[in-house]
């Protein structure tokens, strides 16, 4: 009887074992593949495709708020309507630094 036992115990650590081997080989296959196969650039590229598109985004915006400041300027400046034209020209301003958002965060330190 005890033979039966033995070979039992010895069979499941010997399958644990290689269970065990087994896992660890395989995860570290696919971790080191996938450090490997990918760099920090190719992570990073969606991000910095979406970054772009933001600040796209926020330079068109910001050309319309300058043709809109314009737009109330002129309409403002006959009218001779101070308040008009304090707003016009803020909008304008605000336009302007939409527009060229990339410009003012690389001023500021940022790298965009």
């Amino acid at each position: 009887m005890k033979k039966k036992k033995t070979t039992g115990i010895r069979k499941n650590l010997l399958r644990v074992i290689v269970t065990v081997i087994m896992v660890n080989v395989m995860s570290v296959n696919a971790f080191a593949a996938g450090i490997i196969a990918t760099g920090a650039d190719s992570i990073l590229q969606p991000v910095k495709i979406l970054q772009t598109l933001f600040f796209g985004i926020i330079a068109l915006v910001g050309l319309f708020l300058i043709g809109k400041g314009i737009l109330e300027l002129s309409t403002a400046i006959p009218q001779r309507d101070s308040t008009s034209i304090k707003e016009a020209c803020l909008t304008i301003i605000g336009g302007i630094l939409a527009a060229g958002i990339s410009a003012v965060l690389s001023f500021m330190g940022i790298s965009a």
